[in-house]
């Protein structure tokens, strides 16, 4: 993973989904890149066109890898970003 991705995965939550959900595309087994594609929409809720674009950024900076791998940092940091989103529970 490239420190660069980060700045994706930071103020994109697009991003985020795709990351997540990559794993689930490859396991119905897509059998071309337009199957793969429209899986990825579908299983993470992105439109197309997102997807489309975030997949070359993706792919290229080694979030989402061959075989539904995912970068294991960049699923800790995601659960980071959305941790610091929840709201804070008092002390009691």
């Amino acid at each position: 993973m490239t420190p660069a991705a980060l700045i994706y995965l930071d103020g994109d939550v697009n991003a985020q989904k795709l990351v997540v959900a990559w794993p689930l595309v490859h396991a119905t087994q897509p059998q071309n890149e337009a199957e793969i594609m429209a899986r990825w929409a579908e299983l993470s809720g992105v439109n197309d066109h997102h997807v489309r674009r975030l997949s070359r950024v993706l792919r290229g900076h080694g979030l989402c890898g061959p075989a539904g791998h995912v970068e294991p940092m960049a699923l800790q940091y995601i659960g980071k970003l959305v941790l610091a989103k929840l709201p804070k529970r008092r002390a009691q």
